[in-house]
């Protein structure tokens, strides 16, 4: 568990000589090395007896009296303390063999992990935030360890707090709590690994399921305005949250309230930002550059389409600068190089951190460059080598094996989704990209299950489908599969309404806003 000190890992034979432990099993390399005969990891258990015997003259012996043992140990104290250890079994497989991390660690700098340690500190205080880790974390254990009771008792632990959420927004205080708006995001978490669409759901993906718990938290964020996330869990809690709000947008090609400049800077007046803060301040922008291309496509006079055009094909290039800068100055490059000298087969927790990081950054490319070609046409010279996104479908194919590894734990396997769905749509759109070795490398990690029994290729294919109907039971053909793809990215004029709004007053007023000065004629299509 990351940041959380005082709890250490090594074997017992490390830990008596106060030697560092590599934690292999089932023997440590410390002690195979050293010669000594490893004690394993179980924790001894010493049981110390704290009455008092009675002493004096007046003690008697009496005969024992059978007794019920009935209630030797309260339900409530029984429950709790069986809550915390499921609860130290999930953040232990959460980001396995994490080091305690200074701020400067990749860890700290490109993982967004950094929600979890937040959550050990409110989950006591609200009963929804408790119910809903529970389910997370009975559900990620039954599956590691093949309970299905715990699995069961996790789907229930789902919708108690479901319920118990609904009755947190119509309170006057607790809806505009930390607790809440982080157990939305613990429902959608849920939604996305567990949430599988051969459950009864009656009409509702799985997808759908996930994405509704994302807009609820995005919902409640705006509520509270940038002012509530400047210090302590509240900022905490916004920054780590960014990524996963944003992604709803991006599914639904609609610009994201929250890439309005002041979402981008009071909940940093006090707090200096990350590379991931930075890298995600570009990826907010991302949602509006596809509905801007939507809009141009829809356009029916031909000189309004031409100034959207220009405005878009500028807009990309701002991005593919902002890019550039973070590439060159803030990106894990030293960290990447080192596991590709390495290889894939043993990644630390760290490694993951930088292959989530950079996979986001590649996964943007992939929409601004994607969205950059769509605008500029075939008719144009040609661009540079790094606009071409099937160069970072490859980067992506060839790092996501990490994710799946034991040493990335529940956090590697969040992280994964995104960027393998986004490459295989591009593909999809063409019919080279349709057919390559990259398409069928990612495709094979659909059904590829993670050490701790995590599959996430139920909700891709929840992905896939989503839209069509009937949703439970919907297989797409090739051809329907590429149509799909051409029509998300925009090679082919998207049905239904362009500008759809926002489902809340708050989110569409932002989503409205656009710089002046948005239309420039005479624009360089070709460079910056």
């Amino acid at each position: 568990m990351v940041g959380v000190p005082g709890r250490s890992k090594g074997c017992n034979t490390c830990r008596k000589r106060k030697k560092g432990c590599d934690l292999q099993r089932p023997s440590c390399g410390q002690c195979i090395k050293a010669g000594l005969e490893c004690a394993g990891y179980e924790r001894k258990r010493i049981f110390v007896n704290v009455t008092k015997p009675p002493t004096g003259k007046d003690f008697k012996v009496t005969a024992l009296v059978p007794v019920t043992p009935a209630l030797v140990q309260t339900r409530s104290l029984s429950q709790s303390a069986f809550e915390e250890r499921i609860l130290e079994l999930f953040w232990d497989g959460y980001m396995p063999d994490a080091p305690i991390c200074s701020p400067r660690s990749p860890i700290m700098r490109y993982s967004n992990a950094d929600w979890a340690t937040t959550v050990r500190d409110l989950y006591r205080t609200d009963a929804a935030l408790r119910l809903s880790l529970l389910a997370l974390s009975l559900g990620t254990i039954g599956r590691r360890d093949k309970q299905q009771w715990m699995i069961d008792d996790g789907l229930k632990f789902y919708c108690n707090a479901l319920t118990e959420m609904n009755v947190a927004l119509r309170h006057p205080k607790r809806w505009k709590s930390d607790a809440l708006m982080v157990t939305s995001r613990i429902l959608g978490f849920y939604e996305l690994l567990y949430g599988a669409d051969d459950r009864e759901r009656h009409g509702i993906s799985q997808a759908e399921s996930w994405e509704g718990h994302s807009l609820g938290e995005l919902a409640l964020i705006m509520q509270r305005t940038p002012e509530a996330h400047i210090d302590g869990h509240g900022h905490d809690l916004y920054a780590s949250g960014r990524l996963h709000l944003v992604i709803s947008h991006v599914k639904r090609r609609r610009r994201f309230p929250l890439s309005h400049p002041a979402w981008k800077t009071v909940p940093w007046q006090n707090v200096p930002k990350t590379p991931k803060d930075i890298l995600i301040d570009v990826f907010v922008d991302i949602p509006g550059l596809l509905e801007d291309l939507d809009h141009m496509n829809s356009c029916k006079d031909l000189e309004e389409k031409e100034l959207w055009r220009l405005a878009l094909i500028k807009e990309c290039w701002r991005v593919d600068e902002e890019l550039n800068w973070w590439l060159d100055n803030l990106s894990p490059q030293k960290e990447l190089e080192e596991l590709a000298t390495r290889g894939s087969n043993s990644p630390t927790a760290c490694d993951v951190a930088v292959a989530s990081i950079i996979t986001l950054y590649w996964t943007i490319c992939i929409l601004t460059y994607s969205t950059l070609r769509l605008a500029i046409g075939t008719k144009s010279p040609e661009l540079p080598e790094r606009t071409d996104p099937r160069l970072y479908c490859t980067k992506i194919a060839n790092i996501v094996d990490v994710f799946f590894h034991p040493s990335a734990g529940t956090f590697g396997i969040q992280s994964a989704p995104l960027p393998i769905g986004m490459a295989l749509v591009y593909l999809n759109s063409y019919e080279e990209g349709f057919n390559s070795e990259t398409k069928f490398k990612l495709v094979s990690f659909f059904g590829r299950t993670a050490n701790n029994g995590i599959s996430i290729g139920k909700f891709l294919m929840s992905t896939q489908r989503d839209g069509l109907k009937p949703k439970t039971s919907v297989e797409l053909s090739p051809e329907g599969i590429k149509a799909k793809a051409k029509s998300w990215l925009g090679v082919v004029p998207r049905e239904g309404p362009v500008c759809q709004p926002l489902r809340s007053a708050s989110s569409q007023a932002l989503a409205s806003h656009r710089d002046d000065g948005f239309v420039t004629p005479h624009i360089n299509l070709l460079a910056p």
